[in-house]
């Protein structure tokens, strides 16, 4: 059973990972972007930010990049967290809050649970 105990936590410390790559990716993204935005609310404050008014159109399919995988991978972890924030919410929020419910449910839930099992050995 110490094989199955040892696949949890390295399993746990995969999924951490995971999740808090995809959030200090979308960390970077946002500060990144925040001083272009203040920029041109500075220089027209009656301006919408780009984000707000345009429509996304499918981008024609590519191959896959890492921080798209990445973020499909976190993305899937975090969904059963998503609804405790409204989608009209901060953005922040969108993202902290599932990502840090994800790491106390994979990180340290799976971690807890694989020390359990070695213990009861």
């Amino acid at each position: 059973m110490t094989g199955f105990a040892r696949l949890l936590h390295y399993l746990s410390i995969l999924l951490t990972l995971v999740i808090g790559l995809s959030w200090v990716m979308f960390a970077v993204d946002e500060v990144g972007t925040a001083s272009d935005e203040q920029s041109r609310k500075i220089i027209d404050p009656d301006a919408t930010t780009p984000s707000q008014n345009t429509v996304t159109t499918p981008a024609p399919a590519k191959k896959r990049t890492f921080r798209s995988t990445v973020d499909d991978a976190a993305q899937s972890l975090t969904s059963p967290f998503d609804s405790i924030i409204a989608e009209d919410g901060n953005t922040w929020l969108r993202h902290t809050v599932p990502a840090i419910l994800g790491v106390l449910l994979y990180g340290l839930g799976l971690a807890v649970l694989a020390r359990w099992i070695l213990t009861r050995e």
